[in-house]
């Protein structure tokens, strides 16, 4: 499916069992750039493209809840903090999160997790917000910690 989703995806665009892909790209997806200007302030080239699959669910144990597997592909234009010089940074990962009722937040289960096991997988384990998968949170989130904190060149 190559349509527009929102950084905030409503619930209601899911229907249960049915697995939704998208194919996003910072090009046509405004969200997506805003998180590609987020790294590069403004420096060119970059590009940022992610391929989604959601899939809304119903659990006895858990209730409502979405899966997302992700990956998340891209490059970016920076400067090496070594040499002051321009330098491309890859971005590229995998992404596995599902997506949990606010209730459960109140549940002492989930209170301190950050992984869930669900259906023979090891998810990232987030909430839904306002009856919302918060894409663009979660995918800044894994972008983040997916990049070098100090990009460097080898200078070897």
């Amino acid at each position: 499916m190559n349509k527009q989703i929102n950084g905030n995806f409503p619930l209601q665009h899911l229907k249960f069992g049915v697995e939704n892909e998208f194919h996003l790209n910072a090009d046509k997806d405004q969200w997506l750039q805003d998180l590609l200007q987020e790294l590069t302030d403004g420096r060119e080239p970059a590009e940022l493209k992610a391929h989604l699959t959601l899939k809304r669910e119903r659990s006895q144990q858990e209730g409502e809840l979405i899966t997302l597997e992700a990956k998340v592909s891209g490059q970016y234009s920076t400067l090496c903090v070594k040499s002051g010089e321009p330098m491309m940074v890859e971005i590229n990962f995998p992404l596995k999160a599902i997506f949990l009722n606010q209730n459960n937040k109140e549940d002492q289960l989930f209170a301190e997790q950050t992984e869930y096991y669900y259906n023979g997988h090891i998810f990232e384990l987030y909430q839904l917000e306002n009856k919302q998968v918060p894409l663009q949170h979660v995918i800044r989130e894994h972008i983040q910690l997916n990049i070098p904190f100090l990009p460097s060149k080898d200078l070897d």
